[in-house]
């Protein structure tokens, strides 16, 4: 690759980033030093039809 398709490449890159963060994260918290709970506390409950399929599954 060129130099000139690398720096394209990079500003498409750069040009997708997120810019800014509208919902909590977790897992980008972590790396920082702080643990936010609320966004996976209480834990979703699944639907019922789907922890039919799962007992299904581990018989």
């Amino acid at each position: 690759m060129d130099r000139a398709s690398a720096e394209r490449a990079k500003a498409v890159a750069e040009s997708a980033r997120e810019q800014e963060w509208t919902n909590p994260s977790f897992a980008k918290d972590l790396p920082l030093g702080s643990q936010r709970l609320d966004p996976i506390h209480p834990f979703p409950q699944p639907r019922p039809k789907d922890v039919q399929k799962g007992e299904a599954f581990g018989k």
